[in-house]
């Protein structure tokens, strides 16, 4: 349903001048096609860098996680590394005890 005929052919025939002869329509319509191609390969151009630009955001996110993971890795390492120190220091202890019992 054409709200508005007029308006409708207006957009159809906008790119054809008033009192054109035949070769001038021609040229009119190629280069409305043109026009259209342009825009066409703009509007390419523009998702392409679009999606570049999520990429590199994707990306930039990527190595945030990365290094997150590594700064944990690291904390947990060297909670085990305490851990373990603490082990030996325990172990320690109990045989020092056992070696005095074993003394006396």
């Amino acid at each position: 349903m054409l709200w508005n005929r007029s308006y409708a052919m207006w957009t159809k025939y906008r790119h054809i001048p008033m009192h054109a002869n035949q070769e001038e329509i021609v040229m009119a319509k190629r280069r409305k096609k043109a026009a259209k191609k342009t825009t066409a390969k703009r509007k390419t151009v523009r998702r392409k860098v679009a999606k570049k630009a999520v990429r590199r955001k994707v990306a930039k996110k990527a190595v945030r996680r990365k290094v997150a993971g590594k700064a944990v890795r690291r904390k947990v390492a060297k909670k085990a590394v305490r851990r373990k120190v603490a082990k030996k220091a325990v172990r320690r202890k109990v045989v020092r005890r056992t070696k005095k019992a074993a003394a006396e």
